[in-house]
């Protein structure tokens, strides 16, 4: 669902709409942590605490490459001011 909310906001027609979407978008992704962080403690009870650090480690990768491809896609497509930049960004985000 988050990923149709991102493509929602690359396709909006106004800035309003775009941050409707995107924050619709972070209420549907915190709805489904819910269930992710519950299954932490199903699956190993015991070290639930490590796996769980374990699995926000490798998390953290894709947040920590994903800024300077923005920086890219921004700087090649027209600048951060571009709409046609950030449909390309949003756009990537929800495939």
């Amino acid at each position: 669902m988050n990923a149709v909310m991102l493509q929602l906001a690359a396709t909006s027609g106004s800035v309003g709409w775009a941050a409707v979407w995107l924050a619709m978008g972070g209420f549907f992704g915190r709805a489904q942590n819910s269930g992710y962080w519950v299954n932490m403690v199903d699956i190993c009870p015991e070290t639930a605490a490590s796996v769980m650090g374990m699995s926000n480690t490798l998390a953290t990768i894709p947040g920590i490459v994903g800024q300077p491809i923005t920086q890219a896609i921004l700087t090649g497509s027209g600048g951060d001011s571009s709409t046609s930049a950030w449909r390309i960004v949003f756009g990537i985000g929800g495939a």
